[in-house]
């Protein structure tokens, strides 16, 4: 359905199951719609649309890969890691439902964060996963942490499956270990080329990686869960048809899972469990999650401990942990 807010301006909200179209899918289907314009006012050609057997080719590709080889990475990459303890930040008793919070970054941190990554030859989103990481480290004061990502799930060698749609996006765990010592530009590009070789096997299921995994069955493999919305969203047809301000709604059943969105401007948005995470301690994770950046773009060329020290400490005394104990 759609509103109109001025004389040539409308607000338009589109209704789908997130079993069907994941965020991709529904930049393809979006830009489709601004084709319709284009191609009204003979300003362009429309895209040519993939076979429809590309879905069929998928799936055929999805169940011919070999599970030996996922086992042998998962297993590889997660060795030692022992997941995430039920995480607890500020007094939850009696609370329930789900919070939210939405914070813009400043325009001239998100630049600073883009001109940072590129000096450092690293997507914008490593450096920002990175950052989280590193929360978490202050957070947990565990130097071994891991945290749940989607992946678009688009590296199937299935001709036109980069204009495919569908759902074909994963979750995965995403481990960093934290070696203060090291020079952070160093380690940030040892986690860019892992995110690099995962590509191969983010088809993974996460049932399949937790069992092949050294995490035990009762513990969870992450206790927070980031989404880095970086999908193209938004296009100019001809300076007559502009859309703007694109947001997706945010479901989750993780505890603490943070969404950050890639157009201008930035921002973070937080959704968490009031159980588990008070609106005092929501707030905390992302005001250490921005002196984390700050201190990463300020302190790109030092030692991973410099950027620690830089972010400062603003979360972990609102944090407790139950079950460390548990085998």
């Amino acid at each position: 359905m759609y509103k109109r807010q001025q004389d040539e301006t409308f607000e338009a909200v589109w209704t789908c199951h997130h079993l069907y179209v994941d965020g991709w899918s529904a930049a393809i289907v979006l830009e489709d719609v601004m084709t319709l314009y284009r191609d009204a006012t003979g300003l362009g050609v429309p895209q040519a649309a993939p076979a429809s057997s590309g879905l069929r080719s998928y799936v055929v590709w999805a169940s011919n890969q070999d599970e030996e080889q996922l086992r042998e990475y998962s297993s590889r990459t997660l060795a030692g890691y022992g997941g995430a303890p039920p995480l607890r930040m500020g007094s939850v008793e009696a609370q329930s439902g789900f919070g939210e919070l939405t914070v813009e970054v400043a325009d001239e941190l998100s630049d600073r964060i883009s001109s940072t990554a590129s000096d450092l030859n690293v997507t914008p989103a490593v450096l920002l996963q990175a950052a989280w990481a590193l929360v978490l480290s202050v957070l947990t004061g565990d130097d071994d942490v891991g945290f749940g990502t989607t992946v678009s799930g688009r590296n199937a060698a299935i001709p036109g499956m980069e204009r495919l749609v569908g759902y074909f996006s994963n979750v995965v765990p995403v481990r960093m270990e934290i070696d203060r010592s090291e020079d952070f530009a160093t380690w940030l590009a040892a986690f860019r080329n892992r995110q690099f070789e995962m590509a191969q096997f983010e088809h993974a299921s996460l049932a399949d990686i937790h069992r092949w995994s050294d995490v035990p069955g009762h513990r969870a493999m992450f206790e927070t869960f980031v989404v880095i919305e970086n999908f193209p969203a938004g296009d100019n047809v001809a300076d007559e048809v502009v859309q703007l301000g694109f947001r997706s709604g945010l479901t989750t059943a993780y505890p603490i899972t943070l969404a950050v969105g890639m157009a201008s401007p930035w921002f973070f948005h937080l959704r968490f469990d009031r159980g588990r995470c008070t609106d005092e301690g929501a707030q905390a994770l992302v005001d250490q999650l921005l002196g984390t950046l700050s201190a990463s773009v300020a302190n790109r060329h030092a030692q991973v401990g410099a950027v620690l020290t830089g972010a400062g400490d603003v979360v972990s005394e609102l944090a407790f942990h139950v079950d460390d104990k548990a085998p």
